[in-house]
């Protein structure tokens, strides 16, 4: 996890903690297999010293399956999501409660930051985004993703595309794909353009995109795609098509 910053005093920890409890923010478990559509919520239900122990957390879970999971699956990954910032964290399972599960406050939790702190590096990943011409009628047109995080992205143009985008400009239409049929449209910023040479070896003309605007849940997706394209050895390379 080199690209997120490390939480490690404990005070830091136990304030993250208390603010997640206070606000009763959904904490994800990202399921091993990788499929997201598996993963599942947990909530802080409390905070607590206990001698033998030390300081641990009780979450409170609703579903069965989950319980089911937890019981068998040791230790797992888990983040939430705070001032637009994902928190990451590894949790060690010590006891089941009704409705519940104990673990202990981790010792570390990583911070993905917005963009001024990093982004992920996903050209030729087929990573696509699309957006609408000013004045054209004709449907959306794609453009490869050179590089993505939680505040925004930088976009291989055209020469063509150049003409029109000015900087500070809010791109029409814009749309992210961030899986299969599945996409979202923040409200996007031009604040960058120029001339880059790429992974190809290529020179092309780049766009950086800032995030000025989106939908609390399309934040939470786009911070679980992004962590999940860093940590994703074995990357489908196939272009994806905007529909």
């Amino acid at each position: 996890m080199g690209n997120y910053k490390k939480i490690a005093d404990e005070e830091q920890i136990n304030n993250l903690l208390g603010s997640a409890f206070a606000k009763h923010l959904p904490v994800r478990v990202v399921r091993r297999d990788g499929d997201r559509d598996n993963d599942f919520f947990i909530r802080i239900k409390s905070l607590r010293a206990q001698e033998k122990q030390g300081r641990t957390v009780l979450f409170e879970v609703d579903d069965g399956d989950a319980m089911d999971y937890i019981r068998l699956k040791s230790p797992v990954l888990c983040f939430f999501i705070e001032a637009g910032a994902a928190y990451y964290m590894r949790l060690e399972w010590l006891e089941m409660e009704s409705r519940g599960v104990v673990c202990k406050v981790p010792k570390l939790i990583y911070r993905v930051q917005r963009r001024r702190f990093f982004r992920v590096d996903v050209f030729g990943r087929g990573i696509r985004c699309g957006f609408s011409e000013p004045d054209k009628e004709r449907g959306l047109v794609v453009r490869d993703v050179i590089d993505v995080g939680v505040g925004g992205c930088a976009v291989r143009i055209t020469e063509s595309d150049t003409g029109w985008m000015k900087l500070g400009n809010v791109i029409p239409g814009f749309k992210l794909k961030i899986g299969p049929n599945h996409y979202i449209s923040p409200i996007a910023a031009v604040r960058f353009i120029g001339v880059v040479t790429l992974g190809d070896g290529q020179r092309h003309h780049k766009c950086g995109i800032e995030f000025v605007k989106m939908e609390t849940l399309e934040e939470k997706e786009l911070s679980y795609f992004v962590y999940s394209l860093q940590r994703t050895e074995d990357f489908k390379r196939k272009p994806s098509k905007i529909k």
